[in-house]
């Protein structure tokens, strides 16, 4: 295994976590069966894994917040403004000491928020 994937793995849990607590904060604004989120988090994995680019996927992040069809799921449910914030972080994560694995890591986190969105109804218990 390389140090860069151990690296990765060692943060997959914060990620789950972050995922969640996303969710679990955006949970009570979202119906039932909104499989708008669902379509729009599994691109997202697609738009950030070819990107390759924070910089490109904020920008994708902030043309989707401003389409009358996506704007309620990334601008109203505040997703894009946890994203960026969870991006900041990720920059600033010297376990990440380059562009590639930090990328990576934010596709992992979308990965993770996808299955929290799904599971949403189902999220919580301990933490341990």
């Amino acid at each position: 295994m390389s140090s860069a994937y151990r690296q990765l793995e060692e943060i997959n849990e914060e990620l789950v976590l972050k995922a969640e607590d996303i969710v679990k904060k955006i949970k009570g604004r979202v119906g039932k069966s909104d499989d708008m989120g669902s379509s729009q988090l599994s691109r997202a994995i697609e738009v950030a894994r070819s990107a390759k680019s924070f910089k490109v996927f904020d920008n994708w992040m902030a043309y989707q917040a401003s389409r009358p069809q996506s704007s309620k799921f990334w601008k109203e449910l505040g997703l894009i403004e946890h994203i960026r914030e969870v991006m900041r972080s990720l920059e600033k994560d010297e376990r990440l000491p380059d562009k590639a694995m930090k990328v990576e890591a934010l596709v992992r986190l979308l990965g993770f928020l996808r299955r929290a969105f799904i599971g949403r109804d189902y999220l919580g218990g301990d933490r341990s």
